[in-house]
């Protein structure tokens, strides 16, 4: 992000999405709505309302360098888009057994990610989404473990904004 004009739409964005959903009014949020729908090929299509409404109640979260952000047969309420950043996906396969019980937030080693969660699937990086299976799953249990590859910023839509616009 070397353009100077990018890291300020950039500051604005994460400005207004770090406020609490009551207090984003719509003169800030027209003001990214562009930024916003160029961040994921989901937003790309939608009309200005439902996005608008989208990044309003959207939640922003931000997770450090391997911090876990969600756990293989973890029950589920939401799907993540990232903003920023990058993550991998794992998941033990049948007969790997159960994913094993990890307390920690984070995993440092590649070695240790592969024994604890199983194969890694892919990497994702900014404007890709994962988690969307809790959506449409009536069990609400996360397929895959995902983590953190850098500094990460995601944003959560849950199930009542995903059914009114998406």
């Amino acid at each position: 992000m070397s353009n100077p004009l990018t890291q300020i739409i950039w500051d604005l964005a994460e400005s207004i999405l770090s406020k609490p959903s009551e207090q984003r009014d719509d003169a800030d949020l027209e003001h990214i709505i562009c930024w916003f729908r160029q961040r994921s090929p989901l937003f790309k299509l939608l009309e200005d309302d439902a996005l608008l409404d989208i990044i309003k109640n959207v939640t922003l979260t931000r997770y450090r360098k391997d911090n876990i952000i969600m756990r293989q047969g973890e029950k589920g309420n939401c799907f993540y888009i990232i903003l920023k950043g990058s993550v991998s996906v794992y998941a033990k396969q049948d007969g790997d057994g159960e994913a094993a019980t990890h307390h920690e937030q984070s995993v440092r080693s590649h070695k240790e990610r592969l024994l604890l969660f199983g194969a890694e699937l892919s990497s994702l990086r900014a404007g890709r989404s994962f988690g969307e299976m809790v959506m449409v799953d009536e069990r609400k249990e996360r397929n895959t473990t995902v983590i953190a590859d850098e500094a990460t910023m995601l944003i959560s839509i849950d199930e009542k904004l995903y059914e009114r616009s998406l």
